[in-house]
């Protein structure tokens, strides 16, 4: 019987990643979408490839 992880034997990411809490509400005023996906984007480009999103943190877009 397999369980929950089995499919992510083969899946690598790194040990580091970028939180995104500090784009949502986590720690004040939400930080505007456009400069939020600015971030996340130079981000990508620098080559963060883990990046550390919950639920709670709420929706970019209305």
């Amino acid at each position: 019987m397999s369980t929950l992880f089995d499919g992510l034997q083969d899946v690598s990411s790194p040990a580091i990643g970028l939180g995104a809490m500090n784009l949502s509400h986590g720690y004040g005023r939400p930080v505007p979408e456009p400069e939020a996906l600015r971030a996340l984007e130079s981000a990508f480009d620098m080559g963060y490839r883990h990046f550390d999103t919950a639920t709670l943190y709420g929706a970019t877009s209305q």
